[in-house]
Formats: structure tokens, sequence, C-alpha cells
């Protein structure tokens, strides 16, 4: 494929009134304003036009003729091409866009670091799309081990996937077991060890029976209620001041 050059060369005949009668033509031809018709005839020869166009080449050569200009019309033969990102121009290989003059480097510099950051994105949302251990169907302990594990060595990405994801009951259950956990040690710690402070008779009105039928009864129900409160309060207080961007769902997860 041939590229064409249109090089404008001037006068085809010298004399004042064939410089008025091309500079008229030239504004009327091309619409250019008369300090552009000035500039391009003080500037010759000049290459006016670039195309691969046999029939725009030999429309700008008959326009030139017409208002009495001589053209030189150079033809320059291509090697590999290539099409602009922006329009769709397919040229010659260069660093710039014949027809619309974007340069070309800079643009697919652009479209690489958009990719690039486009696959950072990507890997960040799948990461976060997948399921929490205590949320993927593992075995009770290995899930609620490694679900302790993210919450405490990996909090960032481990609240990304809390917030991301759905449903009570999950959350509920862990927070729950945990909160059984600590209280049920803190029980067990003040039962065995203060209890040797208080005098016999009056831990006789406690039996071991009874406390041991608190923890199991009405902690589950005490935990599960300071959590659906809690969260709710702490759900206001976010919403106040404008940060309960994923709703009561989200609070209440992370909370639990």
């Amino acid at each position: 494929m041939a590229l064409y050059k249109i090089i404008f060369l001037g006068l085809t005949v010298a004399g004042p009134e064939e410089e008025i009668r091309l500079r008229q033509g030239l504004q009327k031809k091309f619409n250019l304003s008369p300090e552009r018709a000035e500039s391009l005839l003080q500037r010759v020869p000049i290459v006016v036009k670039k195309t691969e166009s046999k029939e725009e080449v030999a429309r700008y050569v008959r326009a030139f003729e017409e208002i009495g200009a001589r053209v030189r019309v150079e033809e320059q033969h291509t090697g590999p091409m290539m099409t602009c990102p922006q329009c769709g121009f397919e040229q010659p290989e260069g660093e710039e866009c014949i027809k619309c003059g974007i340069v070309i480097s800079k643009i697919r510099q652009f479209e690489e670091m958009a990719r690039a950051y486009e696959g950072q994105v990507r890997e960040i949302s799948t990461e976060e799309r997948i399921p929490l251990p205590w949320e993927s169907g593992e075995g009770l302990i290995g899930s609620f081990l490694k679900t302790t594990k993210e919450a405490l060595f990996s909090p960032t990405p481990f609240f990304k996937k809390v917030a991301k994801g759905r449903g009570y009951g999950f959350p509920l259950l862990y927070g729950v077991i945990t909160g059984i956990i600590g209280f049920g040690f803190s029980f067990l710690w003040q039962w065995f060890f203060l209890s040797q402070m208080i005098p016999a008779p009056i831990r006789s009105f406690f039996p071991y029976e009874f406390y041991f039928a608190f923890l199991l009864i009405g902690l589950p129900f005490g935990l599960a209620f300071s959590l659906l409160v809690g969260s709710a309060i702490t759900h206001l207080c976010l919403m106040i001041v404008g940060g309960s961007k994923n709703g009561y769902e989200a609070t209440f997860r992370a909370i639990s």
C-alpha cells in the first residue's frame, strides 16, 4: 500500500493578479482565514495532505489547479501498517496518527496501565468473593480455627470478606461460640478461684448445678441478644457519622 503526499508549490504563473486570485481561492476552496491563506503562501513548498486514496489525491490536485496553484504528488511505499487506537485509521507504523494527530505510544502506555490496574482490581474482587472458612461448609473445629486465625492475623482482608458476605446465621453462631468460650473461662476462673474467698454457708446458696445450668442455658441467649442489640447501636452510630454504607447486615456480621 502506498502513501501519497500532496505538496503545495505556490503559483503556476507569477504575477500580482494571480497571487490575489490564488489567495482568494485558498480561502474559498479550503475554508481558510486570510491569515491562514497568507501563511500557506509564505511557507511553500509545504505538505498540505497525506492520504492513501488516489481519488482524494485527484480531488486536491484539481482543486489547486482551478485556483491557479501548482502542486506535486509524491508517492511513498509503506512498510508494516498499524491502526490508530483512537480513530481507527490505518496507516504505516509511526509515533503519531496521520489523521487525528495523537501520540500512539502514549495511548498504548495508558492502555497497558489500565489493564494492569484492571487485573489488580479483578484479583482483589475475586479474593473478596471467597467465603469465610466458617461459612464454607468445612468441619466445625477446623473452620472455626481458620476463621479465628484470619480475624487475628489478617484483619483487613478478613473484614472485607465479612462485609461482602450475606446472612445472619453463621456470624451469629460464631459470635455465640466465641462468647461462650470467653465468658465460660471467665466464669470458671471466678468460680474456682474467687469462690475460695467466699464463706461456705454463702456458697451453699449457689450450688454447682445452678451455676453450670446458667452457663449452658442463659449464656447463649444472652450473647445472642447482646450481639443483636450491640450491632444495632453500633449501626445507628455509623449512620449518624455517615459510615453505614452496606446496611445493618454488614455491621452485624463484622461485630459477630
